[in-house]
């Protein structure tokens, strides 16, 4: 089973939001990394079927999905990064709407809707009306829909948005739990979303892809580009080349964490994580 995307571009007037993509997705958890713009949304609806790609095409197990139609669709799950459930319903009545929507026989949907209440941890809400829920079961509910037909791709845009640590751990742990036998691509900006759990990286800029393998393989490229500083904190401003992750103000002493390309004569080369991998690309850090 595999997802291909073909010379995919998406260009809307002048602006160019997916430019010319091509990569291939199978089974496990493909993290999508990029900066809020960088197109990730874009690909993700066209993969779904949302929007027509201005050129190129997506291939399903070599097929394109225009020929495909309602047999490709039936093996999507889909959760956008705005949900849309009526607040004045109730969770089971809801899922049932759903599953109606999604052309579930109604036995099989009241199976799947007990496994996957339980999976996520919301057996007991099943009576609460979705505006009682909170933010955190709000999105778990988000994942019982898109699960509910149970996808063979399951696509997953900005999840844990605005869930706290806790909740952003638990969900996690949700997806690392399904992910194994599906094809799962999960679009964040929050490296911790992925860290630990991705089976595949990619890494999405101004509409290109720009990186595409598994962790290792990214960050040994990262090798001998992060280094650890204890500097004195007069010097701290006067570091020339690379990007500060992070600092740490003592009372004599800095300490900073760098990446550069450069070699950097008083620092301390330590291994990369993929928070590095992502500020690198990205130059999120502090300037210097």
């Amino acid at each position: 089973m595999e997802l291909t995307l073909n010379k995919l571009s998406k260009h809307y007037g002048n602006k160019i939001a997916v430019d010319s993509i091509t990569t291939t997705l199978k089974p496990g958890l493909n993290a999508l990394l990029g900066a809020n713009g960088s197109g990730k949304t874009t690909m993700l609806r066209m993969i779904v079927d949302i929007i027509n790609p201005t050129s190129g095409e997506v291939l399903y197990n070599g097929e394109p999905i225009r020929k495909l139609k309602e047999a490709y669709l039936s093996d999507i799950g889909y959760m956008p990064q705005h949900l849309g459930m009526y607040p004045n319903f109730k969770v089971e009545e809801f899922l049932m709407y759903m599953a109606t929507l999604k052309g579930l026989h109604k036995s099989y949907a009241k199976e799947r809707m007990d496994i996957l209440l339980k999976l996520v941890h919301l057996e007991d809400k099943r009576k609460a009306k979705i505006k009682t829920l909170s933010g955190g079961m709000y999105q778990r509910l988000g994942i019982v829909v898109a699960l509910l037909n149970d996808p063979k791709i399951l696509i997953l845009d900005e999840p844990t948005a605005g869930l706290d640590p806790k909740e952003r751990m638990h969900f996690k742990n949700i997806i690392s739990s399904i992910c194994q036998e599906k094809i799962v691509i999960l679009s964040t900006h929050i490296v911790s979303d992925i860290s630990e759990i991705a089976d595949q990286i990619i890494i999405m800029k101004e509409g290109n892809i720009i990186s595409h393998d598994i962790p290792e393989k990214l960050l040994e490229e990262m090798q001998g580009k992060v280094y650890l500083l204890h500097i004195p904190n007069e010097e701290a401003s006067n570091i020339q080349n690379g990007t500060i992750v992070s600092k740490k103000v003592g009372k004599e002493m800095t300490t900073l964490r760098v990446i550069s390309d450069q070699k950097l004569e008083n620092g301390e080369v330590i291994e990369p994580n993929l928070n590095d991998l992502y500020l690198y690309h990205f130059q999120d850090g502090e300037s210097i």
